[in-house]
């Protein structure tokens, strides 16, 4: 039995009336929901669309900025870079980075390859890096320990040459070990590079805690050359050679800790050719042209043959030599002339080559690297 107090009878059509509200609420909160989420859409789209369209309107502006700052003062100062900021330049890998890796065996790719991943590790001057048993199966042969060290000095060489920024190591201070075990008639070998114990192999004048400034100085450098630099390839080209004339001094002292190296050149702003050269070829990196470190013998005006290094470039999807040092000779009772400025500029084989001779076999090793084929005119 139901008891039911006066006054609040049961209604069928007041129950019927207030389930419909219910409904139609959801169905109203519901289609809200969808709606806001579709215009939600909506708006990433818009949004994307904003920013694709501001980022053309930067272009446009940094074009038109180009056009009008063809004056830019191009300076190897680092002064301008906040170097607590510095990034590197580009990251990626552009063919020439690896132009003599590429070369190697595959033992001396391992070997490049293991050195180059090891670099931060052999700051320390006393790193010493562990092949294990990797090159067992080579030296189990006759010639295998021979062999081996030509895979040795062929990696580095390639290395040196491939990446301006390994200036801090001295290789003579660099050995290769090799250690045999021998069980029964079984011998196995474990192979390592490291320093002559108690000896650092960092070059003279320089310690551990120094790299890292001295790396920022040189990104600093770059940055700033490179975000002045502007037009074709063969404006960069010719802004990066001329810096580099009017700002290095080649040294004749010869007894600079840095004289061989990219801090020389860019830092101290004194060194000889191998200064010059790699200089060169660390900021075209930079900007992203193929530039190649070539090492040989040149003949100067007196006659006289020396060691010498200088780069290959490409340009228009042709290799063409620059001798930046020798466009930066030492002129005595007068000035440096345009024709001697770019003497050795963008020059074909033809008549390049009558004083510059390449030195296929780095280091007086059995290995033998080739250079890219040089045009055979002069860049017109």
């Amino acid at each position: 039995m139901i008891f039911m107090r006066k006054g609040s009878g049961f209604s069928f059509f007041s129950f019927l009336l207030t389930l419909c509200t219910i409904v139609l609420a959801i169905f109203v909160l519901g289609g809200s929901i969808y709606l806001y989420l579709e215009m939600t859409n909506s708006d990433f789209d818009i949004k994307d669309s904003l920013q694709e369209a501001q980022v053309t309107i930067k272009r446009a502006i940094h074009i038109a900025n180009s056009e009008t700052s063809s004056n830019k003062d191009v300076s190897l100062s680092p002064e301008t870079i906040d170097v607590s900021e510095i990034k590197p330049v580009r990251e990626d890998k552009i063919v020439s980075n690896y132009f003599f890796y590429n070369q190697l065996t595959d033992n001396g790719k391992i070997i490049y390859s293991s050195i180059e991943s090891n670099l931060e590790n052999m700051k320390s001057g006393d790193y010493t890096i562990d092949f294990g048993n990797q090159f067992n199966d080579i030296l189990q042969t006759e010639q295998g320990k021979a062999d081996l060290k030509v895979d040795f000095q062929a990696a580095w060489d390639a290395l040196a040459l491939d990446n301006p920024m390994v200036y801090f190591i001295d290789v003579t201070k660099l050995y290769l070990t090799i250690e045999s075990t021998t069980l029964g008639s079984i011998t196995k070998y474990n192979t390592y590079i490291g320093p002559e114990e108690g000896v650092s192999y960092l070059i003279q004048g320089i310690n551990s805690a120094d790299i890292n400034i001295y790396n920022q100085k040189l990104e600093a450098i770059k940055n700033n050359v490179v975000t002045k630099v502007e037009g074709s390839d063969y404006d960069k080209l010719k802004q990066i050679h001329d810096v580099l004339v009017e700002q290095l001094d080649y040294d004749q002292s010869l007894t600079r800790n840095h004289t061989h190296d990219i801090y020389g050149a860019l830092v101290e702003k004194c060194c000889v050719c191998e200064g010059y050269a790699k200089a060169y070829k660390y900021l075209l990196d930079g900007v992203g042209i193929p530039c190649v470190l070539v090492s040989g013998k040149g003949t100067n005006s007196k006659g006289e043959t020396e060691e010498h290094i200088w780069n290959y470039v490409l340009l228009d999807n042709k290799w063409y030599a620059v001798d930046v040092t020798w466009d930066d000779p030492i002129v005595t009772g007068g000035t440096l002339t345009k024709s001697m400025k770019y003497k050795y500029f963008l020059r074909g084989g033809e008549k390049f080559l009558d004083n510059h001779i390449a030195n296929n076999y780095l280091s007086n090793n059995a290995f033998k690297f080739e250079y890219p084929k040089l045009s055979v005119k002069d860049y017109q």
